[in-house]
């Protein structure tokens, strides 16, 4: 089974050249996917210079583009590509000018490479900024390293950054929390690396707060089964609910089933025949109440031989096996376990059929072959009725997933530009 690896060390509020030596490596090195140039306070380039020159020599107009004043005031890269850009938006047959043409083709077509691969709660993030911040903390700073084997990240689709950038917006509250930080008081950057082993992300986080922040032992395992949960059930969110085909598909496939089986076209074996006479004489020298969940070891035991000998046959174990796949699908989203088979002891969900089963032996005097239609209907109609609802919880959890993933960006939102320490 999958899992996610996390590994933690915390950088002393001593070595400041530490934690900004570290966040420079994550955000540069080789093989970090850079994220979108957003904000780059690098000097303008020669070319950029040389093109806002000559369009300002030549159209006057654009002195009085917003993105011009932004300019003059600070000529960085990032405003001088605004600029260009704003006047091509609004001069299109500036496209014929070979060098503006060129500047397009380059920005615009891919060809441009993203400096830094930093990310956090937005995109705009200035490497400068955030290296200048982190070296200027008094306080800890944390680090954590979480991996996944290649063909893991590869099923689950975490070989970009975009999923790992959803699993960290939408968990850094509860992870902050496990730090013993305020959200208030909050600061994070993280950067995805495409190691050909083990994909992975550099997560590094502060309090702004220098005397806040704690991680302790407990804190950590409970921060490695957050995220490893969340990476399963979204998981199991993108391949189930998220595919509508297969989900029909699924749905479809059960009901042919279901519609295909008659209770009355099924006899039972001699040996079930036996084993169902023999739990019938057992109730009668019983008293009191008689069902499976009272802890009788006789009752118990001959009620489980007749289910599982009855889910011997082929087309009733098939049925129990399309339940079981929507009850581990269910199950994985939320602990991350694989499919696996559940025998019918041990599944608490058959214990109203097994009532059935004692109360049909305990009160008919039918044969046996009529109490095991009976039992063959109240199969059919019981598994019916449990896989249609959990196709309903299955659609009720992951709009809830969808809900708290929204409330967290929500929450974000409000913070970041409520000046509560969230702003990058």
């Amino acid at each position: 089974m999958a899992r996610l690896k996390m590994q933690m060390m915390k950088i002393s509020n001593k070595n400041f050249d530490s934690a900004s030596g570290l966040l420079r490596y994550i955000a540069i090195r080789e093989g970090a996917e850079k994220m979108p140039l957003m904000h780059d306070n690098r000097a303008q380039t020669s070319m950029q210079k040389k093109l806002i020159e000559k369009i300002t020599e030549t159209d006057s107009k654009i002195k009085e583009y917003k993105e011009y004043i932004e300019y003059l005031q600070k000529g960085c890269r990032l405003n001088a590509e605004r600029l260009i850009s704003a006047y091509i938006l609004n001069n299109p047959e500036s496209l014929k000018n070979k060098e503006l043409n060129v500047f397009s083709d380059f920005v615009y077509s891919g060809k441009r490479k993203a400096y830094h691969g930093l990310f956090s709660l937005d995109d705009d993030i200035s490497l400068n900024d955030a290296l200048k911040e982190i070296s200027e903390h008094r306080g800890n700073v944390w680090s954590y390293v979480l991996s996944l084997e290649r063909k893991d990240a590869e099923r689950l689709g975490y070989v970009k950054a975009e999923n790992w950038i959803n699993l960290m917006r939408s968990n850094i509250f509860d992870i902050a929390e496990l730090n013993e930080i305020k959200a208030t008081n909050l600061k994070w950057y993280a950067a995805f690396h495409d190691n050909a082993a083990n994909p992975h992300i550099h997560l590094m986080l502060y309090s702004l707060d220098p005397g806040e922040g704690k991680m302790t032992d407990e804190n950590k395992f409970r921060m490695h089964l957050l995220l490893n949960k969340d990476i399963f059930r979204m998981s199991q969110y993108m391949s189930f609910s998220g595919n509508e085909d297969l989900r029909h598909e699924m749905h479809e496939d059960f009901l042919e089933k279901m519609n295909n089986i008659k209770a009355e076209d099924f006899t039972p074996s001699k040996e079930l025949n036996e084993t169902m006479h023999i739990l019938q004489n057992i109730l009668k020298g019983f008293e009191g109440k008689k069902k499976y969940t009272l802890r009788n070891e006789k009752i118990r035991e001959y009620t489980d031989r007749i289910i599982n000998e009855m889910l011997k046959n082929e087309e009733l174990a098939l049925i129990y096996m399309m339940l079981l796949k929507i009850e581990n699908t269910g199950h994985s989203m939320y602990y991350c376990d694989e499919e696996k088979y559940i025998s019918p002891r041990y599944n608490n969900e058959l214990t109203p059929i097994k009532d059935e089963l004692i109360k049909s032996l305990d009160k008919s005097d039918d044969d046996m072959d009529k109490i095991y239609t009976h039992l063959i209907y109240s199969f059919l109609s019981f598994v019916s009725e449990l896989y249609e609802k959990k196709m309903q919880d299955m659609d009720m959890k992951m709009d809830k997933k969808e809900i708290i993933k929204n409330e967290y960006k929500l929450k974000a939102h409000n913070l970041k530009h409520s000046g509560l320490g969230m702003k990058i």
